[in-house]
């Protein structure tokens, strides 16, 4: 009988283990190598599951910033406003914040304060 592999929890795991990866070598200095010895996993099956190095670490920083929100969330309650939207509305509004972090936490401020 075929082994049944949970498909996003694998994808998690390895999201995790580039977290800490990049948290020990530096985003630069991380290689494939270092996030499959992290996940316990081949780079083979890295590569099974993400098709760069790149897309690993954008699914390490989406689950980073799901985190982050649902740790907010925890603590304001039903704010209309979420992170993740302030972020990606900042993201994708490319002149409206002009790599301005300042900016970001305004936004941040305000939507708590709401």
């Amino acid at each position: 009988m075929p082994k049944i592999v949970d498909k996003a929890a694998q994808r998690q795991n390895i999201a995790l283990a580039a977290c800490r990866a990049v948290a020990h070598n530096g985003i630069d200095a991380t290689t494939m190598v270092d996030i499959a010895r992290e996940a316990g996993v081949t780079t083979g099956m890295i590569t099974h599951y993400f098709g760069s190095k790149n897309d690993i670490i954008h699914a390490a920083l989406r689950l980073v910033l799901e985190r982050m929100e649902a740790r907010i969330q925890a603590r304001i309650g039903g704010q209309s406003e979420t992170l993740y939207s302030i972020l990606k509305e900042m993201l994708e509004d490319k002149g409206g914040w002009n790599g301005n972090i300042e900016r970001v936490e305004e936004r941040i401020d305000e939507a708590l304060k709401e």
